[in-house]
Order: C-alpha cells, then structure tokens, then sequence
C-alpha cells in the first residue's frame, strides 16, 4: 500500500466528500484559505495529521484487503457523526459497505495507539519533593439508554450507567495526559458512567502503576487517593501550578470532543465505541506536533 505524501492526501481527501479542489492550487494556499476549515469540518484534523496516520496503518489496511478511501471514510463518520446512509451516500458508497469498511477502520486505527499512547512517553521531574508526573481525570460520554427489567418485568433505565454529568447514561473513560509533555499517556474504558473517578482509579489500573513506578498524579476533588494531589491542597504556588496542569488535561478532553460522534448521543454498541474513542485519541495525539497543549510545563 502506498505511503501518500501530504499533497496526495489533500487530493484524495478532497475527491472523498467532493470538495472543489484546483490541481494547480498549492498545498500551502489551500492550508491557508477556508478550505482548510472545511477540510477541518469534514475529517476534524489537518491533513498533515491525515499523512502521519495514515503512513502507520497503511500496511494493516492493505492486510484487510481496505483503502485510503475508507480511511477517509472513517474520519467523515467520526467526525460528523451522520446516520450511516447520509455518511454512504456523501461518499458514494451503501450501508453496509460503508458501515462495514469504517468499522474496520476504526479498529486497525485503535490497535495503533498504543504506538503513540503509552506511559513509558511520560516525562518525569520532582515538584514539591514528589514526582508527580500526570494528570488524571474522567471523561463522560452519552449513549443511547441501557434497561434492566426490574421484579415486576418493566424495563427501567440502567443505574449503572448513568452519568452524574449528563444526567442521562453515558459510558466514561479514564484519561492521563503528561504533565511536562504534551503526551496523552494512559486510556482506560470505556466504563458504565455510574462507575466512579475514584473507583476506576483504584480498582482498574492506575493506583498501582503508579504505586510501581513510585509516582503520582494531579486530580480533582473526586480523586480521594494517597496517589493523587487534589484541587485545593498544598499552599498557594502549587494550587496555581495545578490549576495549570488540570487545564491542558481539560484541553485534551475538549479535543477528543472535536469528533461530533463523542460530543453526540452514541448510537451503535459499546465495544466499537472503545475503539473510536481510541482511534480518535491516537488523531489527537498526533495533533499535539502542530497544535501543541498549553505552554510547556518546565
């Protein structure tokens, strides 16, 4: 499968969902006019993002035997989040083609994060003594509702699943991101939004990798762990500090929602929305290079 420079990406990017593109027109004066933002619009990240994606999945989408059109695909759906029948027919495709090709994009797109998303990318220093090295916070996601039946046989929502935040359910995930790099490095979930921040905290991971490496984490009052400095404690130049380190946490959560299909009510079942909402994490990250977090950390 062939590696595209950033150039062949605008090109096949722009025939996907039949953008009005001149062959003449130079990468960087179609970067810099409004057909970025309605690239932006319909993929959710620049096409520079779009090329480095794309060179380290190519050689799995050639496996399963997909293209660089259902890449494309994949970033439409995610990003507009449309049924699947306005998604087919804006790229003139059916269904189930559609559905089918972009779900197995979506997974060969997850099972590379781990490439860019992983916790050795953290970077470490002392502050106050302590090394804390991440922040750590809960991100809550709507989804179409869960029932149980109760004695009587009438089927009522599902209180394991809903969220506080929304006050409707939701699945929620367990996000760390580098305090002193612009690096997402742990993704955990998704999980039934009745689950607290603390008990995914405690109980599915991320106590005890930080118990192993000696180390700990910026959280807010939800946090109530001897792992985690919450909001409010230590004297006045470490709440400032903290303040800053939650905010670039906030901007990455506010990034992943750049995709209409983790800002809108999810329609399709919860295993495919792990894989998305990894998909999606590995775009963001890769985002980081051009579009960084906040002002760096020292």
């Amino acid at each position: 499968m062939v590696v595209y420079n950033v150039d062949a990406i605008v090109r096949i990017g722009t025939i996907v969902v039949g953008m009005d593109y001149e062959h003449d027109v130079d990468r960087e004066d179609f970067m810099s006019n409004y057909k970025l933002e309605e690239w932006k619009a319909a993929y959710g990240v620049r096409p520079i993002v779009c090329q480095r994606a794309w060179s380290m999945i190519h050689e799995k989408v050639s496996e399963e035997n997909l293209s660089i059109y259902n890449f494309f695909w994949c970033l439409y759906w995610m990003k507009t989040y449309h049924v699947e029948h306005e998604c087919a027919r804006a790229v003139k495709s059916n269904s189930k083609t559609f559905r089918e090709k972009t779900k197995a994009m979506a997974r060969i797109l997850a099972l590379h994060m781990l490439k860019v998303i992983n916790w050795g990318l953290r970077t470490t220093a002392t502050v106050e003594s302590e090394v804390f090295t991440v922040t750590v916070d809960g991100t809550h996601l709507v989804i179409e509702g869960v029932y149980v039946e109760d004695r009587n046989g009438v089927k009522r929502p599902d209180p394991k699943y809903y969220s506080h935040k929304h006050k409707t359910a939701g699945l929620t995930y367990e996000v760390a991101v580098a305090i002193f790099s612009d690096n997402i490095v742990w993704i955990n979930g998704p999980f039934p939004a009745g689950k607290s921040d603390l008990k995914i905290f405690s109980e599915e991971g991320l106590a005890n990798v930080l118990s192993v490496y000696g180390e700990k984490a910026v959280g807010d009052a939800g946090y109530k762990s001897i792992f985690v400095s919450q909001k409010g404690e230590g004297n006045h130049e470490w709440k400032k500090a903290k303040s800053i380190y939650r905010a670039r946490q906030e901007s990455v959560n506010s990034r992943l929602k750049i995709f209409r299909c983790l800002q809108y009510r999810w329609r399709h079942d919860h295993d495919l929305h792990g894989y998305v909402f990894r998909a999606i994490a590995l775009l963001t990250q890769l985002s980081f290079e051009n579009n960084p977090l906040m002002e760096s950390i020292d």
